[in-house]
């Protein structure tokens, strides 16, 4: 599973782009798509890594199953959170349809919310190493 949900993703990107570009924008490439696939691959790549790094330990809800702080997670606390965002940013670039940056309205405060959660639980469970991990890192 921790292999396949990467996959998943990027099957799902890929038809979202293509249908898009050969059914709405009548494949003809432009200047946004290029910027939406050039903050989209790397956006992947880097959550998908994230989630491999995080292996057994990823759950759909905050719980304190071990501290992982290695990969990704040595330079940044929450790189899922952070990179699906940036996916949402190169899929909304890519489709240029400005009406889909009101997404961010919730989807922002909603992984700052579940970040916080997460906080408490791995600080509760792990104390003083999930602290002094918390200083280590950004976001």
């Amino acid at each position: 599973m921790r292999r396949l949900t990467p996959l998943l993703a990027l099957v799902l990107i890929c038809v979202t782009f293509w249908l898009w570009f050969t059914q709405i924008d009548g494949s003809t490439w432009q200047l946004h798509h290029t910027i939406g696939m050039a903050i989209t691959a790397p956006s992947w790549l880097l959550w998908a890594r994230a989630r491999y790094d995080l292996g057994a330990s990823f759950t759909g809800r905050a719980e304190a199953r071990t501290l992982v702080t290695h990969g990704i997670y040595s330079k940044i606390r929450h790189p899922i959170y952070l990179f699906g965002e940036c996916l949402c940013v190169g899929l909304f670039v890519f489709i240029g349809q400005p009406l889909l940056w009101l997404v961010f309205v919730v989807t922002i405060p909603m992984q700052v919310i579940r970040a916080r959660r997460e906080q408490r639980v791995l600080e509760a469970a792990f104390g003083e190493e999930y602290r002094a991990y918390e200083k280590q890192v950004w976001f």
